[in-house]
């Protein structure tokens, strides 16, 4: 029987990994073989939003910079998926991201208005890490507290020294340390929702 449940449990994370690459990695491929002169096509671009594309407030986040941005991402949603057992079925994981997505979106709409265009998982993986940090008691509470104390001190680091030149070069542009703070402030909001409401 828990054999059954350990390969039930690694179907639903690879699912969960997959939902999110597979479309990730379309984009990018789009990107580099159908809209060569436009990088950003997919991307959370503030002047076609308020033209009323929508959508790019979420698909805006499946989009990367470069093949190495996107495998960064994967690597650290892998990380996040197979190193918390607590983060739950497929769809809580899904739906999670998808509303961390949406609250980063809408942060940098009005929050980040020098912010023009955005893309990438990384604000939403941001957000997942400090929910799983809650969720998961796996780990013991110091080592879970001490990891997001470390996570603060590097987002808050990085949004007052700005990111480093090389890590910019590895992924093909700057990076958007702001939206990696609304990832952290989305995880942290997901947290008080879940001891008001118990879920």
């Amino acid at each position: 029987m828990e054999n059954t449940d350990s390969r039930k449990h690694l179907l639903q994370l690879s699912i969960t990994f997959l939902i999110f690459v597979i479309p990730s990695f379309a984009i990018e491929l789009s990107d580099t073989f159908l809209f060569e002169n436009s990088q950003f096509d997919f991307s959370f671009d503030r002047q076609r939003i308020a033209e009323g594309q929508w959508w790019r407030l979420l698909v805006g986040h499946f989009d990367h910079l470069s093949w190495f941005h996107l495998g960064l991402n994967a690597l650290f949603l892998g990380v996040l998926l197979f190193t918390f057992s607590g983060l739950g079925r497929a769809v809580r994981i899904v739906s999670l991201l998808c509303a961390f997505f949406l609250i980063i979106s809408v942060m940098i709409w009005f929050c980040s208005p020098g912010l023009s265009v955005y893309v990438g998982l990384s604000g939403g993986l941001y957000g997942l890490l400090v929910y799983a940090l809650y969720q998961d008691h796996l780990y013991p509470l110091w080592l879970r507290v001490l990891v997001f104390l470390g996570l603060l001190v590097k987002v808050v680091y990085e949004y007052f020294a700005d990111a480093s030149e090389q890590v910019a070069e590895l992924i093909g542009g700057s990076v958007a340390t702001d939206v990696h703070v609304y990832g952290v402030f989305a995880g942290v909001l997901s947290v008080i929702f879940l001891r008001i409401f118990r879920i």
